[in-house]
């Protein structure tokens, strides 16, 4: 863990925190994420976060062919859910959050792991696991800041036997499949929902939009790096200050900055569709298709994801794609 943040790989995931056996890791926050320290006399040199690590593990040696890219899939679809409401809210087509409350409403698992990230707090942005579907609206949005699986390999090291959905991004998934395979314990009881990923934002990007943007002594209490309101999908910024002010910021602002705030582990992510996942979800970019209030793209990668895709589908108003 040295090494990775020695190197600037670090996702911030904090797997290596939560796996260590001797508890000899900590996080520190630096340049705008969180990083590991450790703690080298409690450290045993066991080698479990270095196997672990999704930030030094990074699969280069691939062609970049379409097939390696996109990954192994069964059936791929522009959907988006029936639901006006939670489609209005959201960032594009609202499946994730459908299925998420339909499963969670039929006890079909027993909570979801989603990320309700509301404003930097100085601490780091951990899935929580959430089972009253009501709670879901927390976790809408897309969230660009970089998410800590923390809470959920303490929960798979307490008990094997629950069934959880973990809402995330592709390299949060690796480190989590990494450990699950290292602990032998099975995946027969979760659900990988996978969101598309294209370039996670340090914390700074907050601090960089309050002194930009606010006036006097304004503080930013929340930020929708994608709001629908007022312009539509793809969506502008909007900005809540706690003053009272609001102010929308052109989606050109957030493109632009993503170069300057994104994590130097994204350079190298050979895995932006989220191959690991059962189902793969992200913006539908199909030209005409997505519309004033946007679709998303799902991809079904895995029995168990058909078969519950399958059992909800007349949620969703989806069109299969070849």
């Amino acid at each position: 863990m040295t090494e990775t943040r020695k190197l600037g790989m670090c996702v911030s995931c904090e797997i290596c925190r939560a796996s260590c056996p001797s508890s000899a890791i900590s996080m520190e926050f630096e340049r705008g994420q969180f990083v590991p320290l450790v703690d080298m006399e409690a450290c045993t040199d066991c080698g479990l976060c270095l196997s672990l690590c999704p930030g030094l593990n990074v699969d280069l040696n691939n062609s970049g062919s379409y097939k390696e890219l996109v990954g192994p899939y069964m059936e791929a679809y522009t959907a988006h859910t029936k639901s006006d409401d939670v489609r209005e809210t959201s960032t594009s087509g609202g499946i994730v959050t459908t299925l998420v409350s339909e499963l969670l409403k039929n006890k079909e698992f027993d909570a979801a792991f989603l990320l309700p990230f509301d404003s930097f707090a100085g601490i780091p942005a951990r899935l929580e696991p959430c089972s009253d579907p009501q709670d879901l609206i927390r976790a809408a949005k897309s969230k660009y800041i970089p998410a800590s699986a923390y809470n959920v390999i303490k929960a798979l090291e307490e008990d094997h036997e629950k069934k959880y959905i973990i809402v995330g991004t592709p390299c949060l998934f690796q480190g989590i499949k990494q450990f699950l395979k290292k602990k032998n314990i099975s995946e027969d009881n979760l659900l990988f929902i996978g969101l598309f990923c294209d370039k996670t934002l340090n914390f700074n990007i907050y601090d960089y939009y309050e002194k930009i943007f606010g006036k006097g002594n304004e503080k930013l209490t929340h930020l929708d790096f994608r709001n629908k309101d007022p312009n539509g999908w793809p969506g502008d910024s909007k900005l809540f200050f706690d003053s009272g002010r609001t102010l929308t910021v052109d989606r050109k602002v957030r493109q632009e900055l993503k170069d300057y705030f994104q994590l130097k582990r994204c350079l190298f992510c050979p895995d932006k569709l989220n191959k690991s996942a059962d189902i793969s979800v992200g913006d539908c970019y199909i030209k005409r298709e997505a519309g004033n209030l946007g679709k998303s793209s799902v991809i079904i990668r895995t029995e168990k994801g058909k078969e519950i895709f399958d059992k909800y589908f007349y949620l969703f108003d989806a069109k299969k794609k070849k």
